[in-house]
């Protein structure tokens, strides 16, 4: 594994996920390039929460940038008691 890659997983905790198996919590296609690669710990508790079904989860960053409720998920993101820190591009 490469340095880059170790600094990155020791990073967040994320649910596992699986390049070439593992679907994108956004848009449902399959997370197939580790690049494109993002997701977020499990940081928002209320299952009636929207964004809470994309916590613990893998995204395209692509699809993140995109995606209509990313200004609800970061704001919640930043509410929550963990080290601040965006989902990034890997």
């Amino acid at each position: 594994m490469d340095d880059q890659r170790a600094n990155r997983e020791s990073e967040c905790v994320v649910g596992t996920i699986i390049i070439g198996e593992t679907k994108c919590s956004i848009c449902g296609r399959v997370l197939d390039d580790l690049d494109d690669t993002a997701g977020s710990g499990p940081f928002i508790a209320d299952p009636a929460d929207l964004p809470f079904q994309f916590c613990n989860t893998g995204f395209h960053f692509s699809c993140y940038k995109k995606w209509e409720h990313r200004a609800e998920f970061e704001a919640k993101f930043a509410a929550a008691d963990l080290p601040k820190r965006k989902p990034q591009k890997n």
